[in-house]
């Protein structure tokens, strides 16, 4: 399954490709967020993935589409990289765990994936 990970910069985009790599991740690729993305998706703090209700207390989710996404944070806050690769869904959680660590935004849907 493919997940993608959002990123202010892209060294904590590259950190933490490194540390998931333990759990047999394939294709992992860091890429700056095409401007042209038209996608739409709700972004919340990874650290609130699983956390029912809001996003996180004080960080609410986010609707926008990529290339929007710049747009609504300021240059300090916006994620600018990507972080993509796929799991198998035996590791999945073992992967959430590891990105919940991060600094990272994920798609308010990854626990549906």
């Amino acid at each position: 399954m493919k997940l993608q990970v959002y990123f202010q910069t892209e060294d904590q985009a590259e950190d933490a490709a490194a540390s998931i790599r333990k759990y047999r991740v394939q294709d992992v690729m860091v890429d700056r967020i095409p401007e042209s993305s038209e996608k739409n998706v709700v972004l919340i703090p990874a650290s609130g993935i699983g956390t029912p209700g809001t996003a996180h207390p004080g960080q609410p989710g986010v609707f926008t589409s990529a290339k929007k996404l710049k747009d609504k944070f300021t240059n300090k806050d916006r994620p600018e990289y990507v972080l993509e690769f796929d799991v198998d869904p035996e590791h999945k959680q073992e992967v959430l765990e590891e990105v919940k660590k991060t600094e990272g935004m994920v798609d308010e849907k990854i626990n549906d994936q």
